[in-house]
Order: C-alpha cells, then sequence, then structure tokens
C-alpha cells in the first residue's frame, strides 16, 4: 500500500488529539509534524502521555518552514481565523488540504462573517473548497486540492434530511432541529463554564437563534432541496464527554414512513458508516468512538410531522473520522481504511 506523508496542525486540541488517536493505526498515512502553538517544541508524549507511537516528536509552530516542505496532505485542525491564513500556503506548496474549521465552509461571504465575526483573508479559495460531507460528495472530495470538513451538528442533521429533501417528500415549511451535544463540542478550553462543577449535573440551550452552524445547515438544505425549506436549529450541551443525539421535526401531508425508509437505503445502502435503524431509535452508547451514524424515522399522523432521530460522535464522525474519511478518498483508498467500524448494533 502506497504511503501518504501527512501532517496536523492543532494537535493538542480535542480534533486534533483524536485525529493523531486514529492516524496511529492508519496503514497507509504517516505522521510527519504536528503542531501547537500553546505547546511548541515540547515532546508530544510529555503533554498527551498516553500517545505512545508518537514518541520521541515535538510539537512544532506553525511557522516552521519544514511544515510546507515533503507532505502530501494537511489536517487543519485550527480556530477559524487561523485556517483562513495558513491554507493558502499549504495550497501554494502543493499540498492538499482538509479543513476542520469552518473556514472555507460557507460560499455566502457576507453571512460567514457575521456568523464568525471576521473579515477571512482567503475568500476566494471557497469558490473551490469541496464541502466534505463524504457520503455527498465522494467524487468532488476524491479531487479536490481543499476539502471543508463539514460541522458536527451539520453531518447529524444532513445527513438524514438531504435524501428527504432533495426528493421532495418533504412538505415546504419549517423544520426544526432539536441537537444536544457532549461537553467536548466546546473545545478544549479553560473557562468559567467549562468548570467540572458547571458542567456537572447540568444542561442547558446555548447560542439559541444564533449558532454559527445555521447558515452551514441552511445553506446545505437550499443546494440540495426541491422545496422551500426554513430551519430552525436550538442546539444543548448534555454533560457528556461525546456525541450528538439531533431530532428533527419534518411537516408531512401523509405518512411517508416507507418512502423515508426507501429514500435512505437508495442514498445510505452502500455507506459503510451509515446505519439505518427501523422500529428503535439510536443512542450515543451506539455511536460514541466509531466513525458511524445512526438514523431512524417515525410519523405522528395527527400532527403531520415526522420525526428523525439520528446519532454521531462529534469528535469521529462529527470531526476527524470523517476528515480521515475524506482523506481517504482523496487518496483514492477506501473509505474504512483506518476507520474499523462493525456492522451490527
Amino acid at each position: 500500500m502506497k504511503r501518504y506523508r501527512v501532517g496536523v496542525c492543532g494537535g493538542s486540541g480535542y480534533t486534533g488529539i483524536e485525529l493523531l488517536r486514529w492516524l496511529r493505526q492508519h496503514p497507509a498515512f504517516e505522521v510527519e509534524f504536528v503542531t501547537s502553538e500553546s505547546q511548541a517544541g515540547k515532546s508530544i508524549t510529555n503533554c498527551e502521555p498516553y500517545l505512545f507511537d508518537y514518541e520521541g516528536m515535538v510539537y512544532r509552530s506553525l511557522e516552521d518552514k519544514a511544515n510546507f516542505q515533503d507532505t502530501d496532505l494537511v489536517f487543519l485542525a485550527l480556530p477559524h481565523e487561523v485556517s483562513a491564513e495558513v491554507a493558502p500556503r499549504f495550497l501554494e506548496a502543493g499540498i492538499r488540504v482538509i479543513d476542520l474549521s469552518a473556514a472555507y465552509r460557507i460560499k455566502d461571504k457576507h453571512v460567514f462573517e457575521k456568523a464568525y465575526g471576521f473579515s477571512h483573508p482567503s475568500f476566494s479559495l471557497v469558490s473551490e473548497a469541496v464541502y466534505g460531507l463524504a457520503e455527498w460528495q465522494s467524487q468532488a472530495v476524491q479531487k479536490a486540492r481543499l476539502v471543508a470538513n463539514p460541522g458536527c451538528y451539520p453531518t447529524s442533521i444532513l445527513l438524514p434530511l438531504l435524501p428527504l429533501v432533495q426528493s421532495g417528500l418533504v412538505s415546504e415549511g419549517v423544520i426544526i432541529a432539536d441537537s444536544k451535544s457532549g461537553f467536548s463540542g466546546r473545545g478544549r478550553k479553560t473557562d468559567i463554564p467549562g468548570l467540572f462543577f458547571e458542567m456537572n449535573e447540568n444542561f442547558y440551550a446555548y447560542s439559541v437563534g444564533n449558532h454559527r452552524h445555521q447558515p452551514e445547515i441552511a445553506e446545505q438544505i437550499h443546494t440540495y432541496s426541491r422545496g422551500s425549506y426554513e430551519i430552525v436549529f436550538t442546539p444543548h450541551i448534555l454533560p457528556i464527554d461525546r456525541g450528538i443525539l439531533s431530532t428533527l421535526y419534518l411537516p408531512f401531508d401523509k405518512d411517508p414512513t416507507e418512502d423515508v425508509y426507501h429514500l435512505w437505503e437508495q442514498a445510505y445502502g452502500d455507506a459503510p458508516f451509515v446505519r439505518i435503524l427501523k422500529g428503535r431509535f439510536p443512542q450515543l452508547k451506539w455511536v460514541q468512538h466509531t466513525n458511524e451514524v445512526h438514523m431512524s424515522f417515525t410519523y405522528l399522523a395527527a400532527q403531520k410531522r415526522g420525526i428523525v432521530v439520528s446519532a454521531l460522535d462529534n469528535l469521529v464522525k462529527g470531526a476527524s473520522g470523517q476528515a480521515i474519511q475524506n482523506a481517504n478518498i482523496m487518496c483514492g483508498l477506501p473509505e474504512t481504511t483506518g476507520l474499523i467500524t462493525q456492522k451490527g448494533v
């Protein structure tokens, strides 16, 4: 098997560490360097003692010129502003980029800058960036120089929803997405809301009505849908480490259950990381530490509403696992390479 030299930028945050955990078992990807501005010059295993496979490696600064040499592909697990600055430098060096930030996900500059609060220095690259929802964009991902890895909440919402709105099965109107994420979705921050005492035995909604993932979700629905839909998205934080469970409320004029499952089977029958459940609903324990997404459906006839429930691991299928899945596709490898999954719950 051909070997590919990869770099991980932002290797001391949760998504960067998750990348390193999965990459250590990948048969085709060899980690050439790992960056961390907060830990630059320090041994990786001194900072993260459980990353035994990286013994002898030292965190580099992003500014190290060696980062831009002898590398085939780089993962950017960086703040949005930093990715927007550094991605062009890797592309200019002939290195393909998978960006786990939101810097290249949204096609409308005004919408992006309103949501993320900074002036984008390399927005022209957005036009060529492929939105890496792997099950929907595999052909484009294979040819891409720059892949915008989707957000965790959008992945949990879009994968079950897109086949339904693309077909026109969902009645036009308002789609409600109620999503709950484990605490790692906040990132590796040290602040008062992140203290154990603040989070333990607590549960709350946040960024109500203005979460940054809202325009990303809306843009993708608009891209694929045959009808007119509005999305109401409310995220919540759970007092657990990882996982997202999303409940979607969809308008239907009549019972669409048979059609929903038929469309899902058409879209994902051969997708190794999508599990379609009938007669039971996803649980976070079933998807934690996997690159899978589970989805199920029921219909409420009296309310003419369908309910979709989906679940995934926000650090894996919602971030680092999907990034590796996209990297596999870019390199012409089976998308399951290095992402062990077992069928059967």
